[in-house]
This record gives C-alpha cells, structure tokens and sequence, in this order.
C-alpha cells in the first residue's frame, strides 16, 4: 500500500505538470522556470549564472520565489518550483540533493570592534561571549542551525545568542555595534557600511544545495 502510494503521487504529479507543459505549447506561452531561494542577500555569482542560462534559452522565463529549505521541498513535491538553492542539507522525501560547494564562513563584525583590526583570522573562542546575532527563518532548521552545529562541534558554546528573523536586520545591529555573526564568504560583496569581514583561524565551511 505505501508503495503504491507512493509511485500514485510521482504519477500524478508528473502528469499534472504534463498537462501544463501541453497546455503552455498549445497557447503558445513563454516557458518558464522557477528556482526556490533561501530569503538571504547573500548569493553569491547566482546571477551571472541566471544571465547565462537565459543567453543559453532566450525564450525561456526564469523566476525566483523566496522560500526557506523546509519550504522549498514541499513546493518541488506540489510542482510549484522546478529547482532551489538551499543552504542546509536537510533530506525530504522525493526530494534529491546536490551539494554543489562547500563555501567558506566569515565573521561579520562592527568596523570598530577590536577583532576586526587583527591580521590574522579570528579564533572561534573569541566570539563565545560576544552578543551573536543569529538570523533565524521558521520553519527551521536554517543557516543558523548549521552555524550553530559548526561550533558546537568545535567546542563553542555561545553565551549571548540574538535571533532576528532576517539578514538585513543583523546587518543593521552589527554595523550599530550591537553583535557579532557568523555569514557565508558570498557576504562581502553585499554593500554594508559599518561592517567588517575577517576569516576564521578554523575553517568553518556552509553548503550550497541544488535540490530537485
């Protein structure tokens, strides 16, 4: 019975995405491609990666709806999305991963705060007892999640976390001198006066997952 049930959605998911398909030509429409995408600024050369692809398929629409891993998933298995970018690696039933690459973390700190003079990287137990901003999206898990299970491994236990809800918002605090995060490498070509960016002395690293 679970099986059956299972190979039923697959049908009828598929012929419910052949009917648009067949639909769209019959019309005449614009084919059109939808990626999901965690609400982040951060991502890195993903636009010059869309250009390409649409130079490659002009006739094709390429849109972007904002939607975190655990909603990604949900909207691949209703046919809503054809593809996301995600930065956990969260399993789904019917739902396939690639970890594309693993990108380097970065401290994101006040343009005026001691850490963010040094030379050399940062060492991990210097951010324990900072104000950590951690920007949470539910449902969870998140990047933050992941952060947090980075430094756990490691030993570090935060003393101060503030969650916020989006990136935008940490930016703002730390910029006002209000905390410290930890942020994909990708973030420094984000415009952010009032923040500094410094590597780690040990390399903590975030995946980029092309789910489908």
């Amino acid at each position: 019975g679970t099986l059956l049930y299972q190979q039923a959605l697959h049908i009828l998911q598929s012929t419910d995405q052949l009917v648009t398909s067949m639909r769209r030509l019959v019309n005449n429409e614009q084919p059109m491609f939808t990626f999901g995408m965690v609400p982040t600024n951060f991502h890195g050369d993903f636009a010059t990666i869309i250009r390409r692809y649409r130079q490659a398929l002009p006739r094709l629409e390429v849109r972007i709806l904002e939607m975190n891993s655990v909603q990604q998933a949900a909207a691949l298995r209703e046919g809503r999305i054809n593809a996301g970018i995600s930065r956990v690696e969260l399993a789904a039933e019917g739902v396939t991963r690639i970890v594309l690459r693993h990108e380097p973390m970065i401290v994101a700190l006040p343009f005026d705060h001691p850490l963010a003079m040094l030379e050399e990287g940062v060492q991990l137990s210097a951010l324990k007892d900072e104000p950590f901003l951690l920007y949470t999206s539910d449902p969870r898990p998140s990047l933050a999640d992941h952060v947090l299970g980075q430094l756990k491994e490691r030993g570090i236990a935060l003393s101060n976390m503030i969650e916020v809800d989006q990136y935008d918002t940490a930016l703002i605090l730390i910029a006002s001198g209000c905390g410290v995060s930890i942020v994909p490498a990708a973030a420094r070509l984000l415009a952010a006066p009032g923040v500094a960016y410094r590597q780690l002395a040990e390399p903590i690293t975030g995946p980029i997952v092309l789910c489908h």
